[in-house]
């Protein structure tokens, strides 16, 4: 019989399947993405240490102390990047002219993405790499100003509302780059939500998170590869 592999995940809310409940408008956590699916197809068993609004920087520090338990784990899926574009909007929106920087530059960004990378392979681990889904800016840009935050400022500051996702496409840009460099396996999901004729539809209200339908592409990307 196939020995069962132990998979950790480790991402942001996009691999803990946070969607928006369309009634209070809210964040919300679900099963959104079907990981016990993928448990079941790939005889792997599955441990998910994915969280809400956690940066890469927030991903070494779970890691290191997850890795200090010494797990059973032969693999581990990486996602970051998304929160690590973003902006703190809220000091965006009340500090206009004020020089802006993303939660995390992109040099950190590159650097603690190898750092981590290193860290798993050091324990003998193998690393995977996931890219980030697309998101839509101006689905984006409403939904961070739809509790009153001034518009104006923001946009002084953006100026264009397609920065949001040129931000977050450079950072995807380097998960592949650095994948490539350290030749470890990436898995491609936002190539097969682009790959959609409207790959909208795929996502919530918000512009970032993938809603039932791109939460089930996600798990079909996994499927197709690793099958």
């Amino acid at each position: 019989m196939t020995k069962i592999k132990n998979v950790t995940i480790l991402g942001d809310s996009i691999f803990r399947g946070v969607v928006i409940d369309n009634n209070t408008k809210r964040y919300t956590f679900s099963k959104n993405i079907d990981w016990e699916k993928i448990e079941q197809e790939l005889n792997v068993k599955i441990t998910n240490l994915s969280k809400f609004g956690s940066t890469i920087k927030y991903g070494y520090e779970k890691l290191s102390q997850y890795l200090n338990d010494n797990p059973q784990t032969d693999i581990i899926v990486v996602e970051y990047g998304g929160n690590d574009s973003d902006y703190d909007w809220e000091k965006v929106a009340n500090e206009k002219g004020t020089h802006h920087v993303s939660k995390t530059e992109l040099d950190d960004f590159e650097k603690t993405l190898n750092d981590i990378i290193d860290l798993i392979k050091s324990k003998n681990i193998k690393p995977i790499i996931s890219t980030l889904p697309p998101i839509n800016s101006t689905r984006y840009f409403d939904w961070i100003t739809k509790d009153g935050k001034n518009q104006d400022n923001i946009m002084y500051f953006i100026k264009d509302k397609e920065v949001i996702y040129r931000r977050q496409e450079m950072f995807n840009a380097k998960v592949v780059e650095v994948a490539n460099a350290r030749g470890v396996e990436l898995v491609d999901i936002r190539g097969k939500f682009l790959q959609s004729n409207n790959y909208l539809e795929l996502m919530c209200e918000d512009g970032i998170h993938p809603n039932c339908q791109g939460a089930n592409l996600i798990v079909q990307c996994f499927l197709d590869k690793y099958r």
